[in-house]
């Protein structure tokens, strides 16, 4: 997908490695034998889903950042969808999840769970959002500027305000992981 970029925009490739127990690293550092623009952030300890975010978004340095989960629930093929929203101006364009394979009663649970952290949070969540995102280097700047000492992205996201686009996708199951 990026390859379709490369005349247009400059990438690096950021991998957290929150110390994981497969062979995800490996697999990265072959990446990185062939491709000059893969880099690796291996984390001392598993400090969590969010916190390994967080550190991905502390080593970027482009312009604009891409987060993706490597485990396939998130299409790379809607970034020309993420780009072109981006190219109109939006510092934010995420995905917003319409489905997602899991029992009805884990989507009710997380539905109800968002949705009550939504009312008693200092700051906007927005529902159905995935990590799955670009964001603007100013976007990235005011989240790791933040300084919070508990990163939860799609907070932080409604937090620092922002102009904002989803895209509606369905997420797929995770391969492994």
């Amino acid at each position: 997908v990026l390859e379709a970029y490369d005349d247009k925009y400059e990438f690096e490739i950021i991998f957290t490695n929150n110390r994981s127990e497969d062979d995800s690293l490996n697999v990265i550092l072959r990446l990185r034998e062939n491709d000059p623009r893969v880099h690796v952030l291996t984390l001392s300890r598993n400090f969590g889903y969010q916190s390994s975010v967080q550190a991905g978004l502390s080593c970027a340095t482009g312009d604009g950042v891409i987060v993706i989960d490597v485990d396939c629930e998130d299409p790379p093929e809607m970034l020309p969808q993420f780009f072109e929203k981006w190219e109109e101006g939006y510092d934010i364009v995420y995905g917003e999840r319409v489905d997602r394979h899991e029992p009805w009663i884990i989507k009710k649970a997380r539905n109800m769970f968002y949705r009550w952290l939504r009312r008693i949070g200092d700051s906007d969540i927005i529902l159905y959002m995935a990590e799955f995102a670009l964001i603007t280097k100013d976007v990235r700047d005011a989240i790791i500027n933040n300084k919070n000492t508990f990163p939860f992205f799609r907070a932080e996201i409604g937090y620092v305000g922002f102009s904002r686009y989803g895209i509606t996708y369905r997420r797929e199951p995770r391969i492994k992981g």
